[in-house]
């Protein structure tokens, strides 16, 4: 891969957009295949042709063989599928508990009953593992193919807060500690009088709202075809055998605004370029910053330092202001993706999923 030397970030830039956008393009006759198939699942009844599956009769009669034939159909597809997936689930998730936990020492053996609790709850109430499975499961039975991304998560919920501040009761300003902020005290604090002015400060109530986090932990999502882009050179299913894999979704500029600092903490930078484009192309500024952001997650190998040796990155990329938001070398030890497939296919990184398998029952 050519080693950037004037510039590694506006290499890094150029070399990854030009990556998932000429593969993106070749990916879209797959991702159209995969919209059809889910047609073909939704159908309440048949049509003639595979694009009229599903439609209004009073709009598209079946008119073939002959004109105000039959138009009953059986779904097939959906029959399949939805008699695939349970199986799927029971295999994988049907004993109870999902997680066993057994001490390796004589002082675990006490604490290996907890260890196990915590680890089913945090499964079955806070990630949900059965329900987004499912979904998962049924991608790859419609689709072929279904990718589960693995995050580490941190939500928080707003609440408002009462709190209080000094305020300088001639001038009305509240009053600033050393670091320009101001003093926050308890709602039963009495304000001393200034020794100098012989004028004592005065409480001032307010109302702001703060985060209070909810859960911090291991999360995941799934992911189809349609949101992930993989090279278009790939000829197997296996994530890591990839040279990348990029992960695409929309977000809002508040979404970026709160996240932003540190790559190596999950957050961004260069937004100023973001705003300043969303800002001059929009009248309304609440309006510009609920403008969906399109940002490409990628996590491939590329020579960062130039010593013709490719190293793991970890990418964030807004494609359409062609901004760097952040980039650093993977801490993951493998790529945070697992990839499920129904029917995989000798030499090709796509399987089949059941609609394309019945393709021909009509």
């Amino acid at each position: 891969m050519p080693i950037p030397y004037e510039n590694k970030e506006e290499e890094l830039l150029k070399f990854v957009i030009n990556q998932v956008d000429e593969s993106k393009a070749y990916q879209q006759p797959r991702i159209e295949q995969v919209r059809e198939y889910t047609k073909r699942y939704e159908a309440k009844r048949s049509i003639s042709g595979l694009l009229g599956w599903g439609d209004d009769p009073k709009r598209n009669p079946k008119d073939s063989p002959w004109e105000g034939c039959a138009d009953v159909g059986i779904p097939i597809d959906a029959f399949t599928i939805e008699g695939l997936l349970p199986r799927f689930l029971k295999v994988c998730y049907g004993s109870k508990p999902i997680v066993w936990v057994r001490g390796t020492g004589q002082s675990d053996i006490p604490n290996a009953p907890t260890v196990q609790e915590a680890l089913n709850y945090q499964l079955t109430r806070m990630i949900k593992i059965y329900r987004r499975m499912k979904l998962i499961f049924k991608t790859v039975v419609m689709e072929g193919d279904g990718f589960a991304k693995c995050v580490w998560e941190k939500k928080t919920r707003p609440f408002n807060k009462v709190v209080y501040y000094l305020r300088d009761p001639l001038t009305q300003q509240l009053i600033l500690d050393g670091n320009n902020k101001p003093i926050e005290v308890k709602s039963d604090f009495i304000p001393q009088a200034d020794s100098n002015t012989g004028v004592a400060p005065e409480l001032f109530k307010d109302e702001i709202q703060d985060e209070k986090v909810i859960y911090e932990g291991p999360m995941i999502y799934g992911r189809t075809i349609k949101e992930l882009i993989i090279p278009k050179n790939a000829i197997s299913p296996e994530i890591d055998e990839w040279d990348w894999i990029c992960d695409t979704y929309e977000v809002t500029f508040d979404w970026l605004a709160r996240k932003e600092g540190e790559i190596k903490e999950g957050k961004f930078k260069n937004l100023e370029k973001i705003k300043e484009d969303l800002l001059a192309k929009a009248s309304d500024h609440n309006k510009a910053m609920r403008e969906p952001i399109l940002i490409y997650e990628w996590y491939g190998k590329y020579d960062i330092n130039g010593d013709d040796k490719d190293e793991e990155l970890v990418v964030f990329i807004s494609p359409k202001y062609k901004v760097l938001l952040g980039r650093m070398l993977s801490p993951f030890a493998v790529r945070p993706f697992f990839h499920y497939q129904i029917i995989p296919m000798e030499g090709r990184a796509f399987g089949k999923g059941v609609p394309e398998f019945l393709l021909g029952l009509r």
